[in-house]
């Protein structure tokens, strides 16, 4: 078969762009034919995966996504795909993977009247109601169920039109027996005392993802915990240089490293002593489970749709909504002190990636291409 893939930026580091290149390899190594359509794909191309990329010209984001959705509707022939599948939202889709929230949840529940107004609020509204509205045939791959109840409540979506899929994270993400070497090695190679204890957050957007909020519950801790800590951020965040002057500023940069974009994340996970994830909005956090299966404790925000995997299998501790700050500063000292809980935590995510649920997304996204297609 020949699957169409629709992606507005392509950069290696983030959750979705990660989502879609393991989703399309499995169609490839699976024998069919994928072909990606963005505005930018930054990055080296994939063996068996065509990459097109349309050109705009637009200064702001927001005018660049309209821009390639219009370029792609009227220019692309998209007879010759048995399927058109979209990683962001816009119309004309077969299928929709939702690797994100509900943007009319953020519109109507978090925001005035005055935000809706706004031209990019009305794109993000338009977009999304060109997939999801009553009436629309475009099937939808939803990554957790909370995800539903949300688009139905503003868009009346047929229920039949949802497909319910499995986390994808990958097997490379699973701790080796020699584990305790590669936090040898990552304590050496950033200049860290043997001693020090890392705590890891992994993020393309920092902000989002809860940076400020895992930095607030640093410096809360006490000065005999926090001396003896480092804190490590991992991602390729536009705003990282604006981060780094905060931090300087707060003479923590000998407790504070930003590691930027990084391919050897697995590496940093294996070697790290805690992962913390406190994300404001998070459709899933593949990075929870692939802390776990690396074999660290998990503190992260109940908002991640993959928070109930930390709270069911006792892989951590979650801060429950609404998120309180006082709370994670007790987690974050508690996860940091509490050995005899740690190594609970630790044994519990080790047996954790046993499970094959987990790993199943690209094999069960391919089954549901190939049923969507047989029925015409």
């Amino acid at each position: 078969m020949r699957f169409c893939f629709v992606i507005l930026r392509y950069f290696p580091f983030g959750g979705l762009q990660r989502s879609m290149i393991n989703i399309a390899s499995a169609c490839v190594a699976a024998g069919h034919e994928v072909t990606v359509y963005t505005t930018q794909w930054d990055a080296e191309i994939i063996a068996g995966i065509q990459v097109v990329e349309l050109p705009v010209n637009q200064k702001t984001t927001r005018k660049r996504d309209i821009h390639f959705v219009s370029a792609f509707l009227k220019t692309v022939d998209t007879s010759c795909f048995d399927l058109v599948v979209g990683f962001n939202k816009m119309p004309g889709l077969d299928v929709y993977y939702s690797g994100d929230t509900c943007f009319a949840v953020k519109a109507y529940e978090k925001h005035g009247l005055f935000y809706r107004m706004t031209p990019r609020c009305r794109t993000s509204l338009k977009f999304e109601r060109g997939v999801f509205a009553k009436g629309m045939q475009t099937r939808i791959l939803i990554v957790a169920k909370e995800q539903q109840a949300d688009y139905q409540k503003y868009f009346q979506t047929e229920t039949e039109r949802f497909y319910l899929i499995p986390p994808g994270i990958g097997k490379d993400r699973i701790a080796p027996l020699n584990r305790v070497e590669y936090g040898i090695k990552l304590r050496r190679s950033l200049d860290i005392k043997p001693s020090w204890q890392i705590v890891t957050m992994v993020a393309s957007n920092l902000s989002l993802k809860g940076y400020h909020r895992a930095l607030k519950a640093f410096l809360s801790l006490p000065d005999s915990v926090k001396s003896r800590m480092t804190l490590l951020l991992v991602g390729a965040d536009p705003h990282i240089h604006e981060y780094r002057r905060q931090i300087d500023a707060m003479g923590l940069q000998l407790h504070v490293k930003f590691l930027g974009g990084r391919e050897d994340v697995p590496n940093i996970l294996f070697g790290s002593d805690l992962l913390i994830h406190p994300a404001h909005r998070e459709a899933t956090g593949n990075v929870l489970l692939e802390g776990a299966v690396a074999g660290l404790p998990v503190l992260c925000s109940e908002i991640c749709g993959y928070s109930f995997y930390i709270a069911q299998y006792n892989l951590g501790l979650v801060v429950k909504e609404p998120f309180d700050q006082d709370t994670l500063n007790m987690m974050l000292y508690t996860m940091l002190t509490d050995y005899r809980q740690r190594e609970i935590w630790m044994r519990n995510s080790l047996k954790f990636s046993s499970n094959d649920e987990i790993f199943s997304r690209p094999k069960r996204v391919i089954q549901i291409f190939e049923e969507i297609v047989s029925m015409g």
